[in-house]
Formats: C-alpha cells, structure tokens, sequence
C-alpha cells in the first residue's frame, strides 16, 4: 500500500567502505568524476558499480550492495564491498554466486560497448561497435559518442584512443542455452537513425532501440526503431516533429529487474516528455501499418492512442526509472504549483518526484471501486500519509509539445458535454496553481462513460514523499532509481546513499 501513498516504510542508509583495502576510491577523491561515468547496475535489488583504475594495467572493481539482505535483516544500512576484479578491454559477460564463484561466462570482440549492460530473463545485451564503416549518406559517423563508451576515461590525456567508427551491433548473450547472437541494427535510408546505445530486450525475440534523425536528414523527431534479434522484422515510430534538433532524447528508461515489464519507456523530448509503451505495439503480435501520412514511411507513435501513453516528467537516463510496470518520474515546477513542500533543487531547478504504476490489474481494481470503496481508500490513504496526493488516471488524452491533447473522440467530434468536462478541469488545474483549491488526496480522473470499453493505458500517479530528515534540496532526478524494494539515492563518492523502502 506504500507504493500508491508515495510515504517510503522506512530508510535504510547505503554506504561505501570505510576501510577500502584496494585504495581505488581514495584516488578518485581527487579528481572530478561524473556520475554518469562509472556505472552503477541495480537489479533484483542489488546494486553493483564498476570502477575502473586507468593505470598501466587496466583493471575493474566490481562493488556490490545487497539491499534483499539488509531488509531481511531489519539492518539500518548497506555498505559497498569489492566481489570482483576484472580486466578491462574486455567484453565478460558472466554470471557469479554471491561469494563471487563464476558459475557462466563469454567473451566476445567489440571495437567498443556502450551504454549499459541490459538483462532480461535469461539473456543479456550491450551495444557494440564491430568496427565496420558506416555508410558515409546516412551521417552517422561519431555514433554512439565516445562519451557513452563504458570504458571512457574523463581524466585521459589522449581522448582519441576512444573514437570508434559507429555502434552497428548488439551482441545478446543466452546464459542459459550458451548462444551469443551479434545483432545488426538495421537503418533506413529514408531515416537514418543517431543512437547512444540506448535500447531494450523486448521479449526473447524483439529489441528496440532509441535514437533520433540523422542530422543531415529531414526535421527534428525523436525515433525508435524495433527489430528482431533474427532479422526479418523491423519498424521504426516517430514521435512527430520537434521544434528544435537538440530538443529530442534517445533515451529507453531502465529496469531494474531480471522479469520483463508489459512496459517500454522512452524518454524522447528533453524535460517535458516521455511515452510508455505497451510491448505488444513493439513486436510482431500487432499487424500495424506506417502512417500513410508520413512521407518517410514511418509508424506515428501518436497514431497508437490505445497502446501509449506521451505525459509530462523525464526519467532518469543512467540509473533504472522502471520495475514491476511502475516508473519513477520527475517534473520540474514554478513555486505556484500547489506541490513545492514536494520539492527538491532550488529556484527553477525544482522538481517534484512520481511513482507512476501501469499496472493495468493494479489500476483497473481502483478504477472499478464502488464511490463508497473510493472514500474508504481516501480515508486509509490519508491515515497513512497525510499529505499524500494520488491520481487515478483512465481518462486517454496525449501531451503534446504545448498542452495536452484529448483523444477520447475525434478531432472536432466529441460532444458538448464532454467539452465542457474538459473546460472544467483545465479551470480546475488553473485554481490549484493560483493556490485557490486544494488537491484533495485521492482523485479519479475518467474517461466519458460510452467509451470505458475501449482500451487505453491507465495508470496511478502518486506524490514521492521524501521523509523530511533525509530531504536534500541538491538531489536531482539523476541520482535517484527504482528497485523492486523502493526507490534507491545512489551516493557519488563521499556520499551516504539511501534506500527508501515501499510495501505492496
């Protein structure tokens, strides 16, 4: 029930070695190293993070932070101890015990990987560069930037040692039946696509991947291309025009759990938006067409309205935002808003925190409650968390680039009353920024009666409620991701982390 109050049980402290026998993190002290940077992986609520010693033999010290045992244990913190040294410059994949014993391993070649490490299951990809050309029409030399390299140094001297051709793979790796497949990422000339080496395991069959249009092709628009890990199935969404090339992300949110999502996340327009995506629209399970109005041919996400949902926030780009199909959410506001006891940064850097569940079982047992059920769980909720603010979300509309755009009915087709409904929340909206109405605990916002049988993607929106002892106006959405336990602020070095616990 914490989960849809937004008030964490309680707050477990995460902390690195106070005595680090490798000297690694005393050396880094000295030097400015981004987050970003280094890596951290949570999954199944374990938290490890590669650190890499860039001297004359290059190694990794893999930490690892077991959060499952400290909240077996009732502990009050989790320290970061060392469970392996690697080699760099290698590609290892591999599967330990707990005492670090390696009971699965591969290796393959790469030029270079990128981005991050991402499960599924039983299997396990990354995006490489094979070292091949890429064809020089479609612009994409310098793709992904060497930035996104998992072994880029910020501290090198010679940055040219990380330059790669482009990323035009993606190797997945099925621990369980040994098969290594080197998957190649297949452009269309009509939209060639810019990655980071951003993508996802749909399923067992199917990735998808973010990006956005080649600079030196058409307008601006955020892309993301799926295709199956055989070959003989691709489709590549729009997510329509952006006003400005630098305004559009190609970022597919984490999880941070083995167990697929129904779920894909694509954070693609910066600061304002991001789409979930049922995986059904992703895979072949859907005979869809492109959009006939799309010169390029293209599929428009917009087109899908029973199968997306495109709100206001942005993810986290680097650490897991997605688990169990709920999302971690930030939104930044103006002091006016009505949510500034909410609030983390300072000034116009503030952000107000989400845990968005769309769970369709989870929300259509809140949708289908009697008015009567509805004021006994407004009543439980406030019991629990007294400045708790949560919205039930059926009603199907899509965030544009300036407002929100109703897709209940047609354009120009929906019926009086349902214009005037519209009308009165939007003065609704208007009265809570003003600081004229208050937001009640618990609300449901619906659809028109007639159409509640039609699908859509529902979802619950709850306030994170940060405990105020541990509240720190300097946290940005960046440090913050979603476990299956709660919602982990992952410490940089120096730093105490902390573990916010959530019960079902």
């Amino acid at each position: 029930m914490t989960w849809l109050t937004g008030k964490p049980k309680r707050v477990i402290s995460l902390r690195w070695p106070e005595d680090d026998s490798t000297g690694i993190l005393k050396a880094l002290e000295r030097k400015y190293i981004p987050l970003a940077s280094f890596p951290y992986s949570i999954l199944d609520d374990q938290i490890l993070r590669a650190v890499v010693n860039t001297n004359d033999n290059p190694t990794s010290y893999i930490y690892l932070a077991q959060i499952y045992l400290a909240i077996a244990n009732n502990d009050d913190q989790v320290t970061f101890n060392v469970c392996s040294v690697l080699p760099s410059l290698t590609i290892a994949l591999r599967i330990h015990n707990w005492d670090g014993t390696i009971t699965n391993e591969t290796t393959t070649h790469a030029q270079a990987a990128y981005g991050r490490l991402v499960v599924q299951g039983d299997m396990i990809g990354v995006s490489i560069s094979s070292g091949e050309e890429s064809d020089p029409e479609f612009g994409l030399d310098g793709f992904p930037p060497a930035t996104s390299r998992v072994d880029y140094d910020y501290g090198a001297r010679d940055r040219a040692q990380f330059d790669a051709p482009f990323g035009d793979e993606i190797v997945v790796w099925n621990w369980k039946i040994g098969s290594v497949n080197h998957v190649k990422i297949p452009q269309d000339e009509m939209a060639p696509l810019m990655h980071e080496g951003n993508f996802e395991l749909v399923d067992q069959a199917f990735i998808a991947l973010a990006g956005k249009v080649s600079s030196s092709f058409g307008t601006p628009s955020a892309l993301l291309k799926t295709f199956s890990l055989s070959g003989d199935f691709t489709r590549t969404f729009s997510h329509g025009q952006n006003f400005e090339m630098d305004e559009d992300l190609d970022v597919i949110a984490l999880s941070s759990s083995a167990m697929p999502d129904d779920i894909l996340v694509n954070y693609h327009h910066r600061g304002s938006r991001i789409t979930i995506i049922k995986k059904d629209l992703l895979t072949d399970a859907l005979d869809i067409q492109p959009d006939s109005s799309d010169p390029d041919n293209l599929h428009m996400m917009r087109s899908h309205r029973n199968y997306i949902r495109t709100i206001n926030g942005g993810v986290n780009a680097y650490l897991p935002a997605v688990c169990n199909n709920r999302v971690l959410l930030g939104t930044q506001i103006s002091d006016d808003y009505g949510l500034s006891d909410f609030a983390i940064g300072q000034d116009v850097t503030r952000e107000v925190f989400f845990i968005c569940d769309f769970d369709q079982q989870r929300c259509s047992a809140l949708i289908n409650t009697s008015p009567e059920e509805r004021i006994k769980l407004e009543e439980q909720i406030k019991s629990d968390n007294d400045v708790a603010q949560v919205t039930v979300v059926q009603r199907n509309y899509y965030t544009t680039i300036e407002d929100d755009a109703d897709m209940e009915y047609p354009q120009f087709q929906a019926p009086p009353e349902w214009e005037e409904h519209l009308v009165d929340l939007w003065k609704i909206q208007e009265a809570r920024q003003e600081g004229d109405s208050e937001t009640p605990t618990l609300e449901f916002d619906e659809g028109p009666d007639e159409m509640k049988n039609i699908p859509r993607l529902a979802f619950t929106r709850s306030v994170f409620c940060l405990p105020p002892d541990v509240n720190n106006k300097d946290w940005k959405l960046d440090q913050f991701a979603l476990s299956l336990c709660g919602i982990i602020y992952v410490p940089g070095f120096n730093e105490r982390g902390h573990i916010f616990v959530f019960e079902e």
